[in-house]
C-alpha cells in the first residue's frame, strides 16, 4: 500500500496495528511510500525493493515456497510465465482447466486493473509432448497492462518469438513502431449516433455544401471525419490500432514491406476472385423445378417505391454494407430525413452404417460463380429483366486492398459476392441449391439411399445453412463413390471449393475400421471421433453439460472485458447486457437446455457487469438478479431470467411441432420419440438425445398455459378437458386438430412468443411488487429523459443509492451520520426532501409541498407525488432529484481532493470566551462548508487560536477528509506545530492533540497566512463571538462572511 510516510513512522503505525515483522520503504515527501506487512513465522526472505515494488519470497512453516511482488506507481506494463491461462481455449490436449482457477486469475487481472494487450505471432507459448495426441499447448505467457500505460503506449506492438532451447517463447515488445503515416481514411463510426450534437453537426455540414449529391456527401466526410476525432479524444484519448507487419509469400519466406505485402494481398485476392470458367450445367438444370410464377415476376419488376426503399434499408444490419464512401446503413436510417429525400428529388442404425460428412467450403462467398446464379434463376422462372437487375446489382463491385489503413489500387472481380451485403445470402441459396438438386437425382436415379434416424422417419440427405453443410450417408464403397462425384461436379459448375483435409466424417457405432479407412482414403477427410460442432453448437452431448457449454462464459467474460465498454454508464451498460451479453447464449438455449447452475454462473457475470463502478471496479450488488429480472413497470430492468428464458425459448420449439406437425423436425421426432400420440402426450423415451430432453422439458410448461378455444362444443369434454379461461390447472388430452383447437393464454391472437412465454414463467416471482407502485414505474420509464437520469430515479425508489445509511447498514461505514450536516442520519427523506440544498431547490422550481406523517417512507412520498402530476411536471421533479443526487456526490467527492482549512479566534478577556471560525474551501475558492464553535474558560488568545486549530482538525475528520492544508494567522500556533517539537508553554496539550489527529489525514500540512488572507475565518470567528451560538453551515457562510468570500475569489 501507499503509506506517504517515513519508514521510522510507518514502522510505528505497522506496529500499533499488530503487524511485528515489516519491510517498509520511505515516501519522498508527501508521495509515495511503501510497506509489506506480515504476522506469524513464516519466513520472508527480500529478493529486491525500490520505490515502486517490494519484492520477497515466502517460505510458509511447512516449507512450501511461494513469490510475492507488491507494485505502486507508475504506469504498469506486467509480462512472462503466469503459468496460468485465461479461458479454456488457451489450451489445447491434456486435461482440462479448472474453471476456478482460470476464474481466480481474471479475478485478479481485474481487481489490479490490468488487461491482456493481445499479440501477434503463434497463439500458443509453451507446449510439451511431440506425438500429436500429447503434444499439450498452452499460451502461458503474455503481456498485461493498465489503463495509464495504455494510453501512453498506443503504438505498441507484441510478438511472440519462436522458442528454441526453452519450452517457452521469447516476447518481444515494442513500445513505439516506426511506420510511415498513412491517410486517415473516413469511416462512419456507429457510436456517433449516442452523441447528442451529432444530428445537428450532419444538418449543418450538409447545409453548407453545394454540387452534386456525391461531392455533398465527401464534404459530409471530411467534416465528420474532423467532428469525430474530437469526440474521440474527449472520450478515449490515444488508442491501440491493431496491424499487420507481416505476410507469409508462396516460396514461404515472410515479407514485412508494406509495399511488398500490398501487392502480395493484391496477387491472392485479384487470383480468388477471379472465375475459372465452370462446367456442363445441362445435368445440374435439369433438376431445377419452375417455381417462380406470373404474378410474383409483375411483383418483381415493378417500380421500386421510396416507401419500399426505406423499409429495405432499415431491414439492413446497422453497420453491415458499408460503402466507399465510409457511410453503413445506420448513417441513412438514422439520418433519412437530412440526405437520402435529397437524393430522390435527384435521381430512384441398422444393417448398413451411417457417417455424417461436414464440409469445409473454401472462401464459399467469394467463389460463387455468377453465371451459375444467372442460370438457376432463369430456370426457375424468374423474369430476365429481374435477373439482369440482380446481376447488375452483383457484377458493379469493385474492391481494393487496405491494409494498415492504407488504400492500394482496386480492380474488377469476375465472381463472388460480398461479404455483409444483405443481398448475399439470399443469392447463396441458388448455389446451394446446385447441391440438393444434385443429391435429389442421385436418389431419384436410385444411385443412392439417404440416411433416417429410425425406421418410418424422413430420409435426409443433407443439411445446410449458408456455407456450412453435413452430408447423411449410407457407408458403402459404391454410395461413397456417388457421393465423391457429386461433390466434384458442384465444384465445377458453381465454383465452390471444398477444402478435404479440413472437412471431418464422424461415423456411426456399428461401421467398421476397415469401411471407415476406405470411405477416409475416397474422399481424402479426416476421421474424427469428436463430432465437433455445426453453426457454433455441439453435435453430441456427454455428461459434462457445463463444459461443452463453456465457450459460452468465455465469450461473456471477452466481450465485457472489452476496453471499449469498460467505463461506459449504467444506462450503457443496460442496452450492452441486452443486446449483446443476453444474446450470447440465446442461440445455444435454442436447441438445448442448459445447467441451471450454468445459468446462474452467466447471471452473476451479467450482475457483475451491471453493479460495477464508474471506474471498472466490482460494485456493491443491490439486489439479486431475480429482482432486476422483473418488467420496469414492475420495478426490475426487464433483463432475462436465464433458466426461465431457456424453458420458453425451447417452448418455441415445441410450438412449432404443435403448429407444423408436416415439417422435416417434427415429423423426424416423432417417428422416433412419440409415433402413436402427439407432442403433448409424448414420454421421454429410451435412450433420447439432449436435444430431444430439452425441448420434452418445455412440455410441461404447455401443459400449465395451453387450453381448449371452444366452438361448437361437441369435441371438447366438460369433465376431462380445461376450458374454462383462466383456470389454474390446464389439462389437455386427446388433441386431434391441434392448429384449429389450441390456444396460449394471455394471447390476443393465439400464437405462442418467447417474450409472452418468458413473461408467464415470471409471472409467480412479480407478484410481490405493490400494484400503486406499478403506475409510478410506468410514468418513470416512459419520460423523455436520458437513460442516466431515469436509472438514478429508479434506483432512488428501490433504495438501492449509496447513502451513508444503506452503507452503515452494510457494515462498509462505522456512522450513517450525514457528513454534511453532522446532525441527521442520511437516508433517501434527508438527501432528496430534508437536507436544506434539496428544500431550497424544490422552493427555486415552486414545487413545495405539504409532508404529512403518512408519508413519511421515500416510495410513498414519490407515489402520492407522481400520482397526481403531469408527466411534464414529473419530468422537471426527475431532473431535480437527479441533480441533488449529484450535487451530494460531487461533494463527497471533496474528501478526496488537497482542501484548505483556515481557522481564526476571536477572544473576549473579560467573559475568558472565544469563538472559533472555521471555514472549508477547494482550489477555486469555493466554500465547502464553515462552523463557528463557542469554548468557555480560555486563559488567552493564544490559547484561543490553538483549540480553533484542534476544532479544525476534527472538523476535517469529521467529514472524512483525507488531504488537508491547514491555515491560521497565529504564527507562534503554526510554527510549534512545523517543528513538531516538545513544547512546554500553556498549548502544549492543544498542540499534541493536534499532531496526533493531524497522523490521521493522508496528508496534512500546516500553513502560516496572514490577516488579510485569512479574512473569512476571522470574520466568522467575530460574528460567532456576537451571537454566542454554533453554527454549520454547508456550500456556504455567515452572511457577514459573504463579501470576504468573494474577495477570496477575485
Amino acid at each position: 500500500m501507499e503509506t506517504k510516510l517515513c519508514a521510522t513512522k510507518m514502522e510505528a503505525v505497522r506496529r500499533r496495528c499488530g503487524f511485528l515483522n515489516g519491510i517498509d520503504v520511505s515516501a519522498e515527501g508527501s508521495r509515495g511510500g511503501l510497506s509489506f506487512e506480515w504476522n506469524g513465522n513464516n519466513l520472508v526472505i527480500l529478493q529486491s525493493f525500490s520505490k515502486y515494488h517490494i519484492d520477497v519470497e515466502v517460505q510458509e512453516e511447512d516449507s512450501a515456497r511461494w513469490r510475492f511482488t507488491g507494485f505502486y506507481g507508475a504506469p504498469e506494463l506486467v509480462g512472462g510465465d503466469f503459468n496460468e491461462i485465461l479461458f479454456a481455449h488457451e489450451k489445447q490436449v491434456g486435461l482440462l482447466r479448472e474453471e476456478a482457477r482460470m476464474e481466480a486469475f481474471r479475478s485478479t487481472l481485474e481487481d489490479c486493473l490490468l488487461e491482456d494487450i493481445g499479440f501477434s505471432g503463434t497463439w500458443f507459448t509453451w507446449e510439451r509432448g511431440k506425438a500429436m495426441d500429447r503434444n499439450i499447448r498452452e499460451r502461458l505467457d503474455r503481456e498485461v497492462a493498465n489503463d495509464a500505460w495504455l494510453q501512453q503506449f498506443p503504438n505498441y506492438s507484441l510478438r511472440y518469438l519462436p522458442h528454441s532451447i526453452s519450452d517457452h517463447c521469447p516476447l518481444l515488445i515494442e513500445t513505439e513502431e516506426t511506420r510511415r503515416r498513412s491517410p486517415d481514411r473516413f469511416r462512419f463510426e456507429a457510436w456517433w449516433v449516442l452523441e447528442e450534437s451529432c444530428e445537428e453537426q450532419i444538418k449543418s455540414l450538409w447545409e453548407s455544401s453545394s454540387g452534386s449529391f456525391a461531392s455533398r456527401m465527401k464534404f459530409l466526410a471530411n467534416g465528420l471525419n474532423v467532428w469525430g476525432k474530437k469526440i474521440r479524444n474527449k472520450k478515449e484519448g490515444r488508442r491501440h490500432v491493431n496491424r499487420i507487419r507481416g505476410l507469409q509469400r508462396q516460396d514461404g519466406v515472410l515479407a514485412t514491406d508494406n509495399r511488398e505485402m500490398e501487392n502480395i494481398a493484391q496477387e491472392y485476392f485479384s487470383d480468388l476472385f477471379t472465375s475459372r470458367g465452370i462446367g456442363d450445367l445441362e445435368h445440374i438444370l435439369s433438376g431445377i423445378r419452375l417455381c417462380v410464377s406470373d404474378i410474383m415476376n409483375q411483383n418483381l419488376v415493378a417500380i421500386y417505391k421510396e416507401d419500399e426503399i426505406m423499409e429495405a434499408l432499415k431491414s439492413m444490419g446497422p453497420t453491415k454494407a458499408s460503402g466507399a464512401n465510409g457511410f453503413p446503413a445506420i448513417f441513412y436510417q438514422k439520418f433519412w430525413h437530412i440526405i437520402v429525400l435529397h437524393a430522390f428529388k435527384l435521381k430512384r442404425a441398422g444393417k448398413k452404417g451411417l457417417m455424417a460428412l461436414k464440409l469445409d467450403m473454401s472462401k464459399a462467398y467469394d467463389r460463387v460463380e455468377w453465371y451459375f446464379i444467372q442460370r438457376v434463376m432463369l430456370k426457375m422462372g424468374f423474369d430476365v429483366r429481374f435477373v439482369d437487375f440482380i446481376i447488375k446489382c452483383v457484377n458493379s463491385v469493385q474492391y481494393s486492398i487496405i491494409l494498415n489503413g492504407e488504400e492500394g489500387s482496386g480492380f474488377k472481380p469476375s465472381r463472388g459476392l460480398r461479404q455483409r451485403d444483405p443481398l448475399s445470402p439470399y443469392l447463396f441459396l441458388f448455389c446451394g441449391e446446385g447441391l440438393s438438386v444434385l443429391m435429389r437425382l442421385a436418389c431419384m436415379e436410385k444411385k443412392v439411399k439417404w440416411a433416417t434416424v429410425c425406421r418410418n422417419a424422413p430420409p435426409i440427405s443433407h443439411l445446410m445453412f449458408a456455407d456450412d453443410c453435413i452430408l447423411f450417408w449410407k457407408v458403402s464403397t459404391q454410395e461413397t463413390n456417388v457421393l465423391k462425384n457429386i461433390l466434384e461436379e458442384y465444384e465445377s459448375c458453381t465454383g465452390q471449393c471444398i477444402n478435404f483435409e479440413k472437412s471431418t466424417v464422424l461415423f456411426s457405432k456399428n461401421v467398421g475400421e476397415h469401411d471407415k479407412n476406405r470411405v477416409v482414403q475416397a474422399l481424402n477427410v479426416r476421421c474424427s471421433t469428436d463430432p465437433e460442432k455445426y453453426l457454433g453448437l455441439p453435435n453430441m452431448m456427454g455428461r459434462r453439460k457445463k463444459l461443452a457449454f463453456q465457450n459460452i462464459k468465455d465469450r461473456l467474460k471477452a466481450k465485457i472485458n472489452n476496453w471499449s465498454i469498460r467505463h461506459i454508464s449504467q444506462g450503457g451498460r443496460e442496452v450492452f447486457i441486452k443486446a449483446v451479453l443476453q444474446a450470447i447464449p440465446t442461440y445455444s438455449m435454442a436447441c438445448f437446455l442448459l445447467p441451471k447452475s450454468f445459468c446462474v454462473e452467466l447471471e452473476n457475470i451479467m450482475s457483475s457487469f451491471w453493479w460495477r463502478n464508474n471506474h471498472g471496479k466490482r460494485g456493491l450488488h443491490w439486489c439479486e438478479w431475480k429482482s432486476l429480472c422483473a418488467t420496469k413497470e414492475e420495478g426490475g430492468m426487464g433483463f432475462r431470467h436465464l433458466s426461465s428464458f431457456n424453458i420458453a425459448v425451447l417452448a418455441k420449439q415445441g410450438w412449432r411441432l404443435l403448429r407444423y406437425p408436416n415439417s422435416l423436425l417434427a415429423r423426424t421426432l416423432k417417428a422416433k420419440y412419440f409415433k402413436n400420440t402427439d407432442f403433448l402426450n409424448s414420454s421421454l423415451g429410451n435412450l433420447p438425445s439432449f436435444t430431444w430432453k430439452s425441448i420434452w422439458e418445455a412440455r410441461g410448461f404447455f401443459l400449465k398455459e395451453m387450453g381448449w378455444r371452444i366452438g361448437d362444443g361437441q369435441s371438447v369434454s366438460v369433465w376431462d378437458d380445461a376450458w374454462v379461461p383462466g383456470h389454474e390447472e390446464v389439462r389437455i388430452q386427446n388433441v386431434n386438430n391441434v392448429q384449429s383447437l389450441v390456444r396460449v393464454l394471455d394471447l390476443i391472437d393465439g400464437e405462442y412468443s418467447v417474450r409472452s412465454g418468458h413473461r408467464l414463467l415470471l409471472q409467480d416471482e412479480q407478484n410481490h411488487i405493490l400494484t400503486d407502485l406499478k403506475q409510478l414505474y410506468k410514468k418513470l420509464w416512459s419520460m423523455d429523459l436520458t437513460p442516466k437520469i431515469k436509472i438514478t430515479v429508479w434506483r432512488l425508489l428501490n433504495n438501492y443509492l449509496p447513502n451513508f445509511s444503506n452503507l452503515h447498514y452494510r457494515r462498509m461505514l462505522n456512522s450513517p451520520i450525514c457528513r454534511r450536516c453532522q446532525s441527521e442520519a442520511e437516508t433517501m427523506e434527508h438527501i432528496f426532501r430534508d437536507y436544506p440544498t434539496a428544500k431550497e431547490t424544490w422552493q427555486q422550481l415552486y414545487l413545495v409541498w405539504s409532508i404529512s406523517e403518512e408519508s413519511s417512507n421515500f416510495s410513498e412520498w414519490m407515489r402520492s407525488t407522481f400520482e397526481s402530476r403531469s408527466k411534464a411536471l414529473c419530468r422537471m421533479i426527475a431532473c431535480a432529484l437527479w441533480a441533488i443526487w449529484m450535487s451530494r456526490n460531487r461533494w463527497a467527492a471533496l474528501v478526496d481532493l488537497r482542501l484548505k482549512v483556515n481557522f481564526d479566534a476571536a477572544f473576549n478577556r473579560h467573559t475568558k470566551e472565544s469563538c472559533s471560525g472555521i471555514v472549508i474551501c477547494n482550489s477555486k475558492a469555493e466554500v465547502i462548508c464553515s462552523k463557528t464553535v463557542m469554548n468557555f474558560n480560555i486563559s488567552s488568545a493564544f490559547v484561543a487560536e490553538a483549540v480553533a486549530c484542534l476544532q479544525a482538525l476534527n472538523l476535517g475528520l469529521q467529514l472524512g477528509l483525507k488531504n488537508v492544508e491547514v491555515e491560521g494567522d497565529s504564527h507562534s500556533v503554526i510554527q510549534k506545530l512545523q517543528e513538531k517539537k516538545d513544547d512546554r508553554s500553556e498549548i502544549s496539550m492543544y498542540l499534541k492533540d493536534s499532531l496526533a489527529l493531524s497522523a490521521n489525514f493522508d496528508s496534512c500540512i500546516f500553513l502560516f497566512t496572514n490577516r488579510e488572507a485569512n479574512k473569512v475565518a476571522h470574520e466568522l470567528a467575530q460574528e460567532g463571538l456576537t451571537r454566542r451560538e454554533l453554527v454549520y453551515l454547508s456550500d456556504r457562510v455567515l452572511s457577514e462572511a459573504v463579501e470576504a468570500v468573494a474577495e477570496d475569489k477575485r
